[in-house]
């Protein structure tokens, strides 16, 4: 019998959750790319860890198209209903070295433990430091600097997904 482990390991990989991809390599212009390869144990994680590595660049500023697609398997995983972005990435004013501030609705973590690891995934995923707001905070707006952090948040956001 499968343990719980080994079925959602199945689940993840199954056909209707896949696409395969085709690489070619030519075996005298591409030679150092398959010694490289060859001693890799886990050659598609090896490669997806680089699409990841280059999408994220850490010396530029993430594209929204970037942040969207990088965080995507967070936001599944956790049944985030809607992502958005606010502050100096929405503004278009973002630096290399800015962090991603976030506010998300919905999701499927229970507790405090479950929510900082979704945070810890989602700056993982970023290679950025990441702020993270729900809705339901929002809404919950109780002082006047509340109300006006809402208001700024609610002007500025951008939707992801």
């Amino acid at each position: 019998m499968a343990t719980k482990a080994e079925l959602k390991a199945q689940a993840k990989y199954d056909k209707k959750n896949t696409k395969q991809v085709g690489l070619k390599l030519n075996l005298n212009y591409d030679a150092d790319i398959l010694a490289k390869l060859d001693k890799e144990a886990n050659k598609q994680g090896y490669i997806k860890n680089l699409i990841r590595e280059d999408m994220r660049n850490a010396r530029s500023v993430l594209s929204l198209e970037s942040i969207r697609f990088l965080l995507l398997p967070v936001v599944q995983r956790y049944g985030i209903k809607s992502i958005s972005v606010f502050g100096s990435y929405a503004r278009d004013e973002a630096e290399p070295t800015s962090d991603v501030d976030l506010l998300i609705e919905g999701g499927d973590y229970k507790g405090l433990i479950e929510y900082t690891k979704m945070l810890e995934e989602m700056g993982t995923a970023l290679g950025r430091n990441v702020n993270v707001i729900t809705q339901s905070m929002l809404d919950q707006s109780s002082t006047q600097a509340d109300f006006l952090f809402k208001n700024k948040v609610e002007r500025e956001k951008v939707v992801l997904l």
